[in-house]
């Protein structure tokens, strides 16, 4: 189970090239993060998935939402 998405990892799975997903993420909430001082971003899995499902980032579903995340990332 992958928990951080490269640019070319989340564009494979939403199916979208880079301008589009530039467009998307600018109104999905979905955590950027950057390892050491010019890391490439990276997307936290949860967040991605949970913004799939249900159009909120992963903190502000309810626990069987959550479960349910979790159990299909799992099973990748």
């Amino acid at each position: 189970m992958l928990k951080y998405y490269t640019n070319t990892q989340l564009r494979q799975i939403l199916g979208c090239s880079q301008s589009t997903l530039d467009r998307q993420l600018k109104t999905m909430r979905i955590k950027v993060l950057r390892f050491g001082t010019n890391g490439l971003p990276r997307y936290n899995s949860y967040d991605v998935h949970s913004n799939i499902e249900y159009g909120k980032p992963y903190d502000s579903l309810m626990r069987h939402q959550k479960q349910r995340i979790k159990e299909m990332l799992s099973n990748d």
